[in-house]
């Protein structure tokens, strides 16, 4: 409930002028709009268009102080000589007990995607700044988080689950994409090829960088099969025998790993500032 809601009737709307329209909806206050109760004086087709038109520059001025936002991370960013921004995150708002849904946008995944794309476009409009959208994906809820199986079938997974990542990768071809903790239909985010490699490199033509959230990879010659490309955060080397292992044993294709680390080099060389990376690799 919002105490400075306003319920307007269409009559009202249709009565705004495009600036104090832009003022309500900016002001987070709620619009009830009556389409039954159009004057029967006025012409309901050009009515709505302007109504409509309206709410459509209101958007837009919405996502321009959005794409403001996202501008003075990146430049805090500098300031605080950081290359990756650990967000947006984008998971969808499936349930009100989710731990993270304040940092999430929205149960509609058009409006998430459009917010990630515009945030992440301010983001790296600074040169050397990049964004991580996460957690992908189906990560939705806080019990069990890190080990739940989002059992999701496919025209809900396309349509709602990941239509918003869709967006932010198509319109702001963010630097890297976290893989999530959960299982997606059984298989762990991370070791997923299908998620990672079937969807969004070959579909939706992602060539940036594949990350692991915070110690969610447990096999990690299985996530580089699957396309991820670099495990968060360093396990010290405890997985270095897997590897070495898998490459023998020919579980893991030596190209797989250089595609890995090829991705690695060229986020460094985009973001980073010169450091340790080149030089191991």
């Amino acid at each position: 409930y919002n105490p400075d809601s306003v319920c307007v009737q269409f009559d009202d709307i249709k009565n705004l002028k495009v600036a104090e329209l832009r003022d309500v909806l900016t002001k987070r206050q709620i619009i009830y709009v009556y389409h039954n109760q159009i004057d029967a004086r006025g012409d309901k087709a050009n009515t709505e268009d302007e109504v409509f038109h309206a709410c459509e520059e209101a958007v837009q001025e919405i996502m321009d102080l959005i794409h403001r936002m996202g501008e003075l991370v990146g430049e805090e960013m500098k300031q605080l000589h950081v290359d990756l921004w650990l967000a947006p995150g984008m998971n969808i708002h499936r349930n009100p007990l989710c731990g993270r849904n304040f940092e999430y946008y929205s149960e509609d995944p058009v409006l998430t995607g459009l917010c990630a794309a515009t945030e992440t476009k301010g983001v790296q409009s600074q040169k050397g700044k990049g964004t991580t959208i996460k957690h992908f994906a189906g990560n939705n809820q806080e019990t069990h988080r890190m080990t739940s199986n989002s059992m999701i079938d496919e025209r809900a997974l396309h349509e709602i689950y990941l239509a918003a990542f869709e967006q932010a990768v198509k319109r702001a071809r963010p630097a890297t994409v976290m893989a999530g903790y959960n299982y997606l239909n059984g298989v762990p985010a991370c070791e997923n090829r299908e998620l990672l490699t079937g969807i969004l490199r070959d579909r939706w033509g992602y060539e940036g960088l594949v990350m692991s959230d915070w110690g969610a990879c447990v096999d990690l010659p299985a996530c580089i099969r699957a396309g991820m490309n670099v495990e968060m955060p360093d396990s010290n080397g405890n997985h270095f025998k897997d590897l070495s292992n898998a490459i023998k044993t020919g579980k893991l294709p030596v190209s797989k790993l250089a595609e890995a680390a090829q991705r690695i080099k060229e986020l460094e060389e985009t973001y980073g500032r010169g450091q340790r990376i080149g030089k191991r690799l």
